[in-house]
C-alpha cells in the first residue's frame, strides 16, 4: 500500500508542476515600445529609403555633366 501512496504522491506532484503556464521570456525591446517609438522608427525607415533614392539620383546626375 505504501508503494501506491508514494506513486500517487509523486504523480500528483509532477502534474502540479506541469500545470503551471510558462512565463513569457523576451529580450527584445520591440514589444515594449510605445506608439511614439513605433511612429519614430517608421519615420526613420521611410527617411532612410527616400535618402537612398535621392543619393542614387545625385550620383547618376554626376555621371552626365551638362
Amino acid at each position: 500500500m505504501s508503494f501506491l501512496t508514494r506513486t500517487t504522491t509523486l504523480f500528483s506532484a509532477s502534474r502540479a508542476s506541469a500545470s503551471f503556464a510558462p512565463r513569457a521570456f523576451s529580450t527584445s525591446f520591440v514589444a515594449r515600445k510605445g506608439p511614439a517609438e513605433v511612429v519614430k522608427d517608421a519615420a526613420k525607415t521611410v527617411d532612410r529609403k527616400v535618402s537612398d533614392v535621392l543619393v542614387e539620383g545625385i550620383e547618376v546626375g554626376r555621371m552626365f555633366p551638362l
